[in-house]
């Protein structure tokens, strides 16, 4: 690690954290930051890490690494097999409400606020984030697509296809209406009576 001063700060989710420093030139470790996790009630341990040699340092920077990409590889994996398939599931049950677009969104949120924690912890560059912000903005393209389709079906109305597969014949319904019964037509004209035999009663 370089000899300027260095600070990384990671908060689990049950609110413990670390703080990592290289630490002043005299070889005192700063105390910043951990005053303030003091005085909020929480507990502090310091300890001088003395130098290490270059293979040492590889390892541990090549362990930090690893952790992150194996978070990345979760999120990669939550858009791939659940959001994902999530639109494409909707698609197929044509359930295009504007009450799950916007539980898609907040699902993709989610997403987002995941991957941002996760970034905020590569200290060192780890694999795969420019593969994550990918699939992110691949999800945001599926998501839109979802949400024009939504908007379409709502001006669009409901519609009732007769004829080929092809749509060559299609008949709108208004929902709030009755169709009118159908009705056999009426011959036109007289029948003509069956012409009579020429040899008669």
């Amino acid at each position: 690690m370089e000899d300027d001063e260095r600070r990384a700060k990671h908060t689990d989710d049950d609110g413990q954290g670390a703080q990592a420093s290289s630490g002043a030139p005299d070889g005192r470790a700063p105390t910043t930051g951990i005053a303030g996790g003091q005085s909020l009630g929480g507990e502090s341990i310091r300890f001088v890490v003395p130098h290490l040699d270059a293979a040492d340092e590889a390892r541990i920077i090549q362990g930090f690494n690893e952790q992150r990409t194996s978070e990345y590889a979760e999120i990669i994996e939550e858009c791939e097999t659940k959001f994902q398939k999530e639109i494409e599931f909707e698609h197929f049950r044509q359930n295009y409400t504007f009450e799950e677009a916007e539980e898609i969104q907040q699902d993709l949120d989610k997403i987002r606020r995941w991957y941002e924690r996760v970034r905020e912890r590569d200290w060192f560059g780890a694999a795969r984030a420019d593969e994550v912000e990918r699939w992110l903005d691949k999800c945001q393209e599926l998501l839109n697509g979802f949400t024009e389709e939504v908007h379409r079906r709502s001006q669009d109305g409901p519609t009732a296809a007769l004829g080929d597969a092809d749509g060559s014949s299609e008949l709108a319904v208004d929902s709030g209406s009755e169709l009118p019964p159908v009705v056999s037509p009426l011959p036109l004209g007289r029948r003509k009576r069956p012409s009579q035999s020429n040899g008669g009663a």
